[in-house]
């Protein structure tokens, strides 16, 4: 079993990584391999480790995970930190291929759901903002994701600066998901707006979304803010509607189970590089629960990994 897992993670990920082309390396000591890097960064997050140093020193300490990651030598911090600072549209383009592949093996659901979650920073991080959510005032950013509420699991995910309206992220969550056709697509009264509906529509969804009584009440009924799969406040709708609740946990599980409410980076950059990484790493851990028929392998991936 402990083969099984380990191989199962690693070969997720090593495909998750698209080789670059075959063009001329610049002279010096040869780099590491983008995928080796990559797998060294997500088994920080399903390890819990909070810091490239704790990574290091556990590269160093256990010659097990090493050879698992693909490494002959240990990278030293630098390289590390380095990798995460230029690596952030690497790790994100990983995770997008990661959710592709659990949509392809298993089953969404027909509900998805569109929210945000506020994502707090120091004081002294020049990329962050100040923003405002249903906790109150917050200094940092925010993570937006369109999620499936059957299996709990992000699909796609964008991170911005705190003061982003949650609105205008819609559509490009949309734009680059493949299986939102004949679902049914929730969002809280934040996303009305005519032009998300439309969105929503156009990509093969279903909208479920409350009416935002601040923007106003659209007198016209055919209006596309009354266009929606049910009767807006109507028992269909009230049935629906509330599978919209399963993203709190969603949000829950990224900020205790993997930490996420630990994580201290300055810089937009390497927030989104340590954010993304998490996201994967709750994807492999899905990928392999499927691929094994467990219900749930965390403890043991991470007592595999001792």
């Amino acid at each position: 079993m402990k083969y099984a897992i380990l191989h199962s993670i690693i070969t997720y990920l090593r495909a998750a990584v698209t080789r670059g082309s075959s063009s001329r390396r610049p002279p010096g000591r040869p780099p590491f391999d983008r995928s080796s890097m990559l797998c060294a960064f997500v088994c920080k997050a399903l390890l819990g480790f909070r810091s490239e140093n704790a990574l290091h020193r556990e590269l160093t300490r256990n010659p097990g995970l090493r050879e698992l990651c693909g490494f002959l030598t240990v990278p030293s911090l630098r390289t590390l930190n380095r990798f995460r600072a230029r690596r952030h549209r690497l790790i994100e383009s990983a995770f997008k291929k990661l959710s592709d592949r659990f949509a392809e093996e298993h089953e969404l659901g027909e509900h998805l759901v569109v929210d945000s979650t506020p994502i707090s920073a120091k004081k002294t991080d020049p990329d962050a903002r100040k923003g405002y959510s249903t906790c109150g005032w917050f200094y940092g950013y925010k993570l937006h994701i369109l999620a499936s509420c059957e299996t709990k699991l992000p699909i796609r995910a964008v991170l911005t600066r705190g003061n982003r309206h949650d609105a205008p992220l819609l559509p490009r969550l949309l734009k680059t998901q493949p299986h939102t056709a004949g679902r049914y697509l929730l969002a809280d009264a934040g996303y009305d707006s005519e032009e998300n509906i439309a969105t929503i529509w156009e990509s093969g969804a279903t909208p479920l979304v409350p009416l935002n009584r601040r923007r106003g009440v659209p007198k016209r009924k055919d209006s596309l803010r009354w266009r929606q799969g049910f009767k807006i406040g109507g028992k269909s709708w009230k049935r629906h509607i509330r599978w919209r609740s399963q993203v709190e946990g969603i949000f829950g599980r990224l900020k205790s189970e993997y930490l996420l409410v630990g994580v201290h980076v300055m810089g937009f950059r390497n927030m989104k590089f340590h954010l993304f990484a998490y996201l994967c790493a709750m994807m492999v851990h899905a990928l392999v629960c499927v691929k094994l028929r467990q219900d749930s392998l965390m403890l043991r991936i991470r007592e595999v990994f001792q």
